[in-house]
């Protein structure tokens, strides 16, 4: 259980912002996010997280969980218009999952890249699109 503050740090790169993730002083995971306009909602501002790291010493800690709730407040905090924030993540990474999951996240939709029926296989390609709603 994490017990301390954690704090997220945030940058600009470009179009594109990079956020580290610190507890006790320590860097232990980091996001991207972009703004993204849903096709048929042009107003509407939402956001895009991904590449969503854990440093590997630090997993099967919380700290996922943790800085997925934190990464809400943060986005919200500086972006008070925002209606939604998607990301994706591989069908098989179910730690990833269950991290968005608990931050509140729900699933959107699966997408194959190789258009066929979802099965689950190792070394898949498939995608699960998921969205937390303001």
């Amino acid at each position: 259980m994490i017990k301390d503050r954690a704090t997220i740090y945030g940058y600009s790169d470009h179009d594109d912002r990079a956020c580290a993730f610190y507890v006790k002083g320590k860097q232990v995971g980091s996001f991207y996010y972009t703004e993204h306009h849903a096709p048929n909602d042009k107003d509407n501002k939402n956001l895009y997280i991904y590449s969503v790291r854990i440093r590997p010493e630090h997993r099967g800690k919380g700290f996922g969980k943790k800085m997925m709730k934190e990464s809400i407040y943060y986005l919200k905090n500086r972006y008070p218009d925002i209606k939604k924030i998607y990301l994706e993540t591989d069908i098989n990474n179910v730690r990833a999952m269950k991290s968005y999951l608990y931050a509140g996240y729900k699933i959107d939709f699966l997408r194959s890249v190789l258009g066929r029926q979802l099965i689950r296989r190792k070394n898949s390609s498939d995608y699960i699109y998921m969205s937390y709603d303001f």
